[in-house]
């Protein structure tokens, strides 16, 4: 198992209690058993946290918690145990942060891309999110599967939806919503805030036709 060009090789780091031999590249943790046993190899963009042993611990160690859940503890045996410790997380931590810094950016680029596809959405974005109503993450977080193009429809509001709520004239100087009980279910599903205010507001303090027009709740 290759890890590309190796940037440090660490001797004596013991994983479930066998002695092996850590190698480290831009992209991957290899451990290699100095015996008989099962090579490790991790993806350093699949780390999502590293902890160290607390001072004063016998063990000096690193433990690495993946994203696919499983957690992985690697002991220093060398002469000079904290001192590789800290090389190896200082590695990691500055590949780490590279990672996301990456995922940061991608994720911020995917959601200009939604948004400059969907008018209505910008839409919607201002009166949710500029207004403070939900945050941002709030926000997308019902609309993760729109980063993916193949997978815009599944879930989340659809543009139907978005029609109906429309702000329409009703002849008068007001604007009226068209909100029904499905499109009610949908802004709540969407936007627990709003579902939370309206938990706590309604019917003790305001009436439901209040909350919709009296809360500034726009959509």
């Amino acid at each position: 198992m290759s890890v590309g060009d190796v940037q440090f090789t660490f001797p004596q780091v013991n994983h479930q209690k066998q002695p092996g031999t850590v190698e480290l590249s831009m992209t991957h943790l290899k451990w290699s058993p100095d015996m008989i046993g099962e090579v490790v190899l991790i993806e350093i963009q699949k780390v999502k946290r590293q902890k160290i042993s607390p001072e004063g611990k016998s063990k000096v160690q690193i433990q690495l918690e993946l994203t696919d859940g499983r957690s992985l503890t690697f002991h220093f045996a060398d002469d000079d145990p904290k001192a590789t410790r800290n090389k190896v997380k200082a590695h990691l931590g500055k590949l780490m942060g590279k990672v996301l810094a990456k995922k940061v950016d991608k994720n911020l680029e995917e959601r200009k891309r939604v948004l400059q596809n969907n008018p209505n959405l910008v839409k919607l974005y201002k009166q949710l999110v500029t207004t403070g109503q939900v945050t941002a993450e709030e926000f997308w977080s019902s609309r993760a599967h729109m980063l993916d193009s193949s997978h815009e429809q599944d879930i989340g509001i659809t543009a139907d939806f978005l029609s109906e709520v429309k702000p329409q004239s009703d002849g008068t100087n007001s604007i009226r919503y068209n909100l029904t009980p499905e499109i009610v279910k949908v802004i709540f599903r969407t936007y627990p805030a709003v579902k939370k205010r309206y938990l706590e507001v309604c019917p003790t303090e305001l009436s439901e036709k209040d909350f919709w027009t009296q809360e500034k709740v726009k959509l």
